[in-house]
């Protein structure tokens, strides 16, 4: 399931900072009722990922509205392709069918993008199919990314250039 989330990451990623220089605004995202809290790199320094599970009754976003302005505070300014509210769709990648929910938020700050996934699971062996999750367990990933590395700047320019032209923040 890690390995299926991280995927579902990889591919909405951009560039974040250092754990170092942005604790603050990561710490900040990690709400309260958080379990099972990691904190990774992955592949480089330059890029960082936290995961944690948080009860939450559906449609109740971890990442609240008050933190978002918490965020905005900070400096970070929030991605206008940002999709409101939740999505749901068929994960048929891993070894057991599921259909996902999910939320996805983005936010790029001058040298840092963060793109913050909120999911639910729901196993298809459920039948009929609902229209929201059966469960309060909220899975969070946080993907962190520094654009000071070139490196990674140069894997993720495309979607924080998008993000960059929706929020004004050269």
């Amino acid at each position: 399931m890690r390995l299926t989330l991280l995927v579902i990451f990889a591919a909405f990623a951009s560039t974040s900072c250092s754990a170092a220089e942005s604790g603050g605004s990561l710490d900040l995202l990690i709400v309260d009722g958080a379990k099972e809290v990691r904190r990774d790199t992955l592949g480089s320094p330059a890029v960082g990922q936290i995961s944690y599970i948080v009860d939450k009754k559906y449609p109740t976003p971890a990442i609240s509205p008050g933190i978002v302005d918490q965020l905005k505070q900070l400096g970070w300014q929030t991605c206008v392709s940002n999709r409101i509210g939740w999505e749901h769709f068929e994960d048929r990648a891993g070894p057991e069918p599921r259909t996902v929910f999910q939320m996805r938020q983005t936010y790029a700050k001058t040298k840092e993008f963060l793109v913050v996934s909120m999911q639910y699971f729901l196993p298809d062996s459920h039948q009929p199919r609902t229209s929201e999750p059966d469960n309060t367990a909220q899975y969070v990933i946080i993907l962190h990314y520094d654009l000071s590395d070139e490196a990674v700047r140069t894997q993720v320019s495309g979607m924080v250039e998008q993000c960059r032209a929706t929020t004004g923040n050269h």
